[in-house]
């Protein structure tokens, strides 16, 4: 009876035609192997070599006979705190140094998952041998500059490379060449980058846009009608440019010459007034020029 389908077939027929629960020997010795100091998981884990009864055949004997259940849920615990106390789980709860006499009511520890199991670390240990990186695999890194080339930022490149920052940054501070490289892709970036964000054509072509207009800009509200608007930004910038305000009084000046073509349509105006401010045309003239055209 070798193999796995004949121990189960063995299993199952072992089985047939009985009642449910364990039979009464059966129970006693579980009883008795717990009193032992066995736990309930090695009698039910059939891979193991204290394997009594399946699981569920354990736990329908317990609803059947309320005796056996009682026992077995005294026994459970004390059976648990006496492995924990032979085990090394009490003696590393008890430790107050790490091996490498690291303080842990200062620095504390952690807990990690290794191969299904919880281990306690020193966090100062920790964080020491993260920062310090790992393991520098040059197959890994023959990539990475063909990535930096492409335009990929750093953190998609040790994504795709090494996973881990610290061993990228170890391999940057033993390697300057590709720290130079590292270096040069950043900057195309950067510029690459405030091309895109360029306010208008013109910052794209000629680099920054020039500071008046664009103070001028920023001051007149992109609410304001596009007409009124532009012609306000027109009149501010050269009335900088003619000397007759300073820079600083950009944006008052350019508040009143809105205020002023607002006013222009606000009210109703003669038909004696002139089209524009500048013009020897009056309104009355238009009218009558557009009725007999």
């Amino acid at each position: 009876m070798n193999s796995i389908s004949e121990r189960h077939r063995a299993a199952w027929a072992k089985w047939v035609g009985k009642p449910p629960g364990l039979p009464p020997d059966m129970a006693a010795e579980f009883i008795k192997q717990m009193e032992a100091g066995k736990s309930h998981a090695q009698l039910t884990n059939a891979r193991g070599p204290h394997y009594i009864a399946a699981r569920e055949r354990v736990k329908k004997h317990g609803e059947l006979n309320p005796e056996f259940a009682k026992r077995v849920a005294e026994l459970a615990p004390i059976n648990a705190q006496a492995r924990l106390a032979a085990g090394r789980g009490a003696h590393n709860r008890q430790k107050t140094h790490c091996k490498h006499g690291h303080d842990l009511a200062v620095h504390g520890h952690i807990q990690i998952q290794k191969n299904g199991w919880k281990w306690r670390r020193c966090r100062l240990c920790t964080e020491m041998h993260s920062r310090a990186g790992g393991v520098i695999r040059p197959e890994a890194f023959a990539n990475a500059e063909t990535l930096l080339r492409k335009g990929l930022p750093l953190s998609k490149v040790v994504k795709h490379t090494v996973r881990r920052w610290p061993v990228f940054q170890k391999y940057r501070a033993l390697n300057p060449e590709f720290e130079r490289i590292i270096e040069q892709t950043r900057i195309v970036r950067v510029a690459q980058t405030r091309i895109i964000r360029a306010p208008n054509l013109t910052g794209i072509l000629a680099g920054t846009p020039d500071a008046t207009l664009a103070a001028a800009q920023a001051a007149v509200s992109e609410r304001v009608p596009y007409d009124i608007r532009q012609e306000a930004i027109s009149l501010t910038v050269m009335d900088v440019l003619e000397r007759r305000i300073t820079f600083n009084e950009i944006a008052a000046t350019a508040r009143r010459h809105v205020s002023r073509l607002y006013s222009q349509d606000r009210y109703r105006q003669s038909l004696d007034a002139p089209i524009w401010n500048d013009s020897a045309t009056t309104r009355l003239d238009m009218l009558t020029e557009g009725i007999w055209q």
